[in-house]
């Protein structure tokens, strides 16, 4: 326990582009959720760590949660040119603040994958000096796969990471999806 920010191990990932070097992960068959924490790039401030909370078995959707911390003195965040008035939240995924990727057992980028995006403008926010701000990310539970345009298909039950950040300073969080969308949709009779 660092002030009031939980730390944990974290697994810093390869590049995203790459399967090589990447293991098997283990996973706790009782665990409820996961999570992890470490470091990550925000806004160029060096005190910022991000919690990420994946249920460890979920079915698709997956929901997960970023909580990010500025545990440093200052107020980290853009140059106020760069601000927008009101109240912009954090974002996380393929068009958020934080970028968020899924992949899958070999290490592959699933999610996004090679899909282009057209993203609204980006919002900034500020985070004050020994302040916590919290994002929900969503993965459909779809694969991207092939060279553009990607073949887009249901991903199959199995073990998968989220990774929140960029770079180097990557959260990685391990979770099994135990049923496609497919698979969790009814008949109505």
């Amino acid at each position: 326990m660092v002030g009031t920010v939980l730390r944990a191990p974290i697994v810093l990932a390869p590049a995203r582009s790459s399967s090589a070097g990447r293991g098997g992960a283990t996973h706790d068959r009782t665990a409820t959720v996961v999570s992890r924490s470490g470091p990550v790039d925000f806004e160029g401030c060096n005190d910022v760590v991000a919690t990420v909370t994946v249920p460890a078995r979920p079915s698709a959707p997956v929901r997960y949660t970023v909580t990010v911390a500025n545990d440093g003195p200052t107020t980290c965040g853009p140059p106020a040119s760069q601000l927008v008035p009101g109240s912009p939240t954090l974002t996380v995924g393929a068009c958020g603040m934080l970028p968020a990727v899924v992949t899958d057992a070999a290490g592959d980028d699933i999610y996004p994958g090679p899909v282009s995006f057209s993203c609204p403008m980006e919002a900034f926010i500020d985070i004050p000096a020994h302040t916590t701000v919290t994002a929900t990310g969503n993965w459909p539970g779809t694969q991207a796969l092939g060279p553009a345009p990607p073949r887009v298909s249901a991903a199959p039950r199995g073990h998968y990471l989220i990774e929140v950040g960029r770079g180097s300073q990557v959260v990685s969080v391990p979770f099994t999806l135990a049923a496609t969308p497919a698979a969790t949709s009814t008949t109505v009779p």
